[in-house]
């Protein structure tokens, strides 16, 4: 009886010993299959990364609210480098090599483990940043494609997409990003999709889209690309999802990627032309109440279109600059546009006379010219007190004006005593306040072809600038120094100063 029962025990364990061995035969076996699994994965991610010869794009979204919007990155692989580039360079061409692994931790990860100046920019703490910009330089890898590889940020967890590089280099795509980054400054995106009014309103990388009277996503980060704008998750325009949008500086639109229909125009305050013939189609509204132009408009021909207005003007051969504003009235209130057509060579260019105020007070003025030198450079020349007098400007076609730079060396002399005066100009301003011996400030001409006091056309500027306190410009200095150069030590007062400023063709 002893027996029997001491066998039934028997029975009743060798199931349990059966288990245990099992589990220890599957603890062996499993954890090598999913080990081998992962280095296979891993493999294949650096294979397909290291494949493209021209390199991948990367859409970088710092922080987890993603409220600085998306940053253009770059990236070429072999199989233990990389090379970085980002917008966030001056220069598109300044790329950093550094190395980089995939390795599996919590997941097959991608990780840039030794430092990039670029890779680890928005991760970097500073003094003013404890916390960088909540970027990431550990990537987990959610799913491979030939072209396409998506990611999420192990530390901000935004989803991020790497897309293969096929017709640009690396730095031909980062130059095209800087000029669009240069030419996109649209702050509101008009359109209809269907019978709804669309409205895209921009801010600092971030934008806010409304369909009919509801806003249907609001702060949604996105990224410059090298034909326009790619949106961190697409967005639902009636019915249409939209991830991508094509930009067209002339036209001052966007263009859904996913259907050409979809068109967001943007308000254009400023037209500026050169002297050739143009027309362009602004977009203003569908429901334009009245248009008027201001005085001198002649030139230009405005009609109204179905969402806003067509501007057209045959070539000016007048030789002077043309200006005019247009008032648009919709529903939603009045718009003003300003036109202008003109070519620094032919419109700008020739002699002029000078009005100032001197020291005294006095009323003066002298002779000038603003030419554009072989070189290029615009000079401003003229001669006061026997001193020759020559000051570089820039022309500034958007605004119509002269820009002058101070603290440049616009001429010198040898005086009566054997010294030779060296002299620069320096901008005085109100409040007692002056651009000083160091400071680099500008000041402008911003010129028009208006009626003057006598009734008649010309074309003119007076000199305009404010400090960096806010003091507006009063004078233009000419300051002695006894050497080349604005040290304060070589200061010798102001030759002459020229208040009121103003230049009028002649």
């Amino acid at each position: 009886m002893k027996m029997n029962k001491l066998l039934a025990y028997l029975f009743l364990l060798l199931p349990a010993l059966t288990l245990q061995s099992c589990l220890k035969n599957q603890e062996d076996v499993f954890p090598e299959s999913s080990a081998a699994q992962m280095k296979d994965y891993l493999d294949k991610t650096k294979d397909v990364l290291a494949s493209s010869e021209k390199g991948w794009v990367l859409d970088m979204y710092p922080d987890k609210t993603r409220k600085y919007g998306g940053f253009a990155f770059v990236l070429k692989f072999d199989a233990d480098k990389v090379t970085v580039g980002s917008e966030l360079s001056p220069n598109p061409s300044n790329l950093i090599t550094s190395l980089y692994k995939t390795t599996a931790d919590d997941g097959p990860v991608l990780t840039f483990d030794t430092y990039n100046a670029w890779m680890h920019y928005l991760a970097t703490p500073s003094s003013d940043r404890t916390t960088a910009f909540g970027g990431d330089f550990e990537f987990v890898i959610d799913s491979i494609g030939s072209d396409l590889i998506v990611v999420h940020g192990k530390r901000n967890q935004n989803v991020m997409y790497l897309r293969k590089l096929t017709d640009q280099t690396m730095t031909e795509y980062l130059t095209a990003v800087k000029k669009m980054k240069s030419t996109f400054k649209m702050s509101e995106g008009k359109g209809r999709v269907g019978d709804k009014k669309v409205v895209m309103k921009f801010s600092n990388h971030r934008l806010n889209l409304s369909v009919g009277d509801k806003e249907v996503a609001s702060k949604v980060a996105y990224t410059l690309t090298d034909k326009g704008i790619r949106f961190y998750s697409p967005l639902d325009f009636n019915g249409v999802k939209v991830s991508e949008m094509t930009f067209d500086a002339e036209g001052n639109k966007l263009t859904a990627k996913e259907d050409a229909n979809i068109v967001l125009y943007g308000f254009t305050p400023q037209l500026s032309k050169n002297d050739d013939a143009f027309e362009r189609e602004l977009y203003v509204g569908d429901d334009i109440q009245s248009v008027t132009t201001s005085e001198g408009s002649e030139w230009l021909t405005v009609t109204k279109t179905s969402n806003g207005i067509k501007v057209s003007a045959p070539a000016n051969t007048s030789g002077h600059i043309n200006k005019a504003v247009i008032k648009v009235k919709t529903a939603d209130g009045e718009s003003t546009i300003t036109v202008t057509q003109a070519d620094f060579d032919k419109d700008v260019a020739g002699n002029y006379t000078l009005y100032f105020n001197d020291f005294y007070d006095a009323a003066q003025t002298t002779p000038a010219t603003i030419s554009r030198e072989s070189d290029g450079k615009i000079l401003m020349k003229w001669t006061t007190s026997g001193v020759p007098v020559t000051i570089e400007l820039t022309w500034n076609s958007e605004k119509l004006a002269l820009d002058m730079e101070s603290r440049q060396l616009i001429g010198k002399s040898l005086m009566s005593s054997g010294d030779t005066w060296y002299f620069y100009n320096i901008f005085f301003y109100e409040g007692n306040q002056w651009s000083g011996y160091n400071g680099k400030f500008i000041c402008s001409f911003p010129l028009s072809y208006t009626k003057n006091a006598a009734g008649t056309y010309e074309t003119s500027g007076a000199l305009t600038g404010k400090s960096s306190l806010g003091g507006a410009v009063e004078a233009l200095w000419m300051s002695a120094f006894k050497g080349e150069g604005t040290d304060a030590g070589n200061y010798l007062g102001s030759y002459e100063s020229f208040k009121k400023l103003k230049i009028v063709k002649n």
